[in-house]
């Protein structure tokens, strides 16, 4: 989750460019939601889709949640996945509880990566059926990302590869890692008797997002590289 930056969007292929901008990366089987307009503290989140649609409730219960707790009221949503079904299930489930929160979703949209489709209803003839074909790589934001040194990766795999490195001891440890806090995770969600529970989930997906943030604020003030047990509790599920 991040803090946003002042953008001007205009279009859905505004929307599009921007997400990469302000994530590093280009989103993979994701839902992404971004501020739009004036927002007490404004975000952007990112959450791997649902797998199984027992999962959905976390992924909706984490966004309204961080939409609540930063007061935003207009957001964008853009799902990145080739299952249609999939993401419009998720949009729509994301928009009706955002709607009961009085939040109003401005934009929706999914992506394959080569076209965009509306997730609206949207049937003018700007929304065809079979999508709109769309290249980034001479929108003014990804000009800008040069122009400022920014390194926009292809998936947030990348992202991952860039921070851990190449080292095999090393990632052999962050992937260990890795294996230990998603353990953390299910023994926090899991009540004492019973399957784990989405309000374990969250809550302890609200407390792993405030060690990311503290740990982002350390590195900014003494740039001291993520230890092989923070890359895998930065990167476990």
């Amino acid at each position: 989750m991040t803090k946003t930056r002042t953008i001007t969007v205009r279009s859905p292929l505004d929307l599009l460019a921007m997400v990469p901008y302000v994530m590093g990366f280009h989103p993979e089987d994701s839902i992404v939601v971004v501020t739009v307009g004036d927002a007490v503290d404004g975000f952007h989140a990112r959450l791997d889709l649902p797998n199984d649609p027992d999962d959905l409730p976390v992924v909706v219960e984490t966004i309204t949640d961080a939409v609540e707790r930063n007061g935003v009221r207009r957001v964008a949503i853009v799902v990145y996945g080739d299952d249609e079904y999939v993401a419009e299930m998720v949009s729509r489930a994301v928009t009706d509880a955002l709607g009961e929160g009085g939040v109003t979703v401005a934009e929706a949209l999914r992506t394959d990566g080569d076209r965009w489709f509306s997730l609206t209803g949207c049937t003018e003839p700007c929304c065809p059926e079979e999508g709109t074909p769309y290249d980034l790589r001479s929108h003014p934001l990804t000009a800008q990302a040069v122009l400022e040194g920014q390194v926009t990766l292809s998936s947030r795999q990348a992202l991952e590869d860039s921070i851990i490195g190449g080292d095999p001891e090393a990632l052999e440890a962050a992937e260990e890692a890795v294996d230990r806090h998603n353990d953390r995770l299910l023994a926090a969600a899991r009540p004492p008797v019973g399957p784990p529970s989405p309000e374990g989930t969250r809550k302890h997906l609200v407390q792993e997002g405030h060690w990311v943030a503290e740990r982002v604020r350390t590195f900014l003030a003494d740039a001291e590289p993520l230890s092989h047990d923070e890359a895998g509790r930065m990167w476990s599920r």
